[in-house]
């Protein structure tokens, strides 16, 4: 805070041991710590069980509390940090922490994919770029952020194990290069190949129906007891004509038959 102002910055020191001398902060504190507690409770819940405590996760979700205490706590203004910050309030797309979710990698190169390759990538939840409205997200290969992601079918949601394969903390989230800091965009995924040459689908052909018009039957005449025959003489609401009266206008047409057909 110093370093940032303007003005000379008095420091001072609090009496050690005395909580009541830095009141605000001792608060804040303890805000955070049940803030934390309620979220772990409620992710070893939906797990049905509690990860191991040198398990990644823990870290993303320190972090989270965070971001989840900047983006949507209320001041006494009636803002909340990040509208104080940006001016607008958060409209960035969440979740639960630790959810199962599909998502797509950014792809700000506009690289084309490979055809056989859906784009959907499996991943674990774990809560929002502090300064974006991406999301970290977590996989057995590192951790990275992207900005669309989809939630599971209700049953798909939650998996301890899957949580437990996450690799990558918030110091070093790629552990192909533990020096960088940084949560990179994209990691590797091993796509499977496709066997043989590309080749194009086929299209089937299907031959269409002969369509009649009105002005067929005017010419060669109306089938008795057809119902769409009746339906075109009276103008009503067309209906379909039997496979008998179709068989004997379609002959008509090709020329098969020289003569009309009854008119009674």
């Amino acid at each position: 805070m110093g370093a940032r102002r303007e003005g000379e910055t008095q420091y001072m020191e609090c009496p050690e041991g005395d909580s009541a001398a830095n009141g605000t902060a001792e608060r804040a504190v303890r805000t955070a710590e049940g803030v934390l507690r309620t979220w772990k409770s409620a992710l070893v819940e939906k797990l049905g069980g509690e990860p191991a405590p040198e398990c990644v996760v823990w870290q993303w979700l320190v972090l989270w509390v965070g971001t989840l205490w900047s983006r949507f706590a209320l001041g006494s203004d009636g803002k909340t940090g990040w509208q104080r910050l940006t001016g607008r309030r958060c409209s960035a797309w969440t979740t639960e922490f630790g959810e199962r979710v599909l998502y797509r990698p950014n792809n700000p190169g506009h690289e084309r994919r490979n055809q056989e390759d859906a784009g959907w990538r499996e991943a674990i939840w774990l809560g929002l770029v502090p300064k974006s409205n991406e999301s970290y997200l977590g996989t057995a290969e590192g951790v990275i952020k992207a900005d669309v992601f989809r939630r599971r079918a209700a049953g798909e949601r939650w998996c301890k194990e899957e949580v437990e394969k996450i690799r990558g903390s918030v110091r070093s989230p790629d552990p192909h290069h533990p020096e960088a800091d940084a949560v990179p965009i994209r990691i590797h995924v091993d796509v499977p190949e496709v066997q043989g040459e590309p080749r194009a689908r086929a299209m089937e052909k299907e031959s269409r129906r002969v369509y009649l018009k009105k002005t067929d039957y005017e010419e060669h005449g109306y089938t008795i007891d057809c119902a769409g025959c009746r339906q075109v003489r009276i103008v009503g609401k067309s209906r379909n004509h039997t496979e008998a009266c179709r068989k004997i206008m379609e002959e008509a047409l090709m020329g098969n038959r020289c003569w009309s057909r009854t008119t009674s």
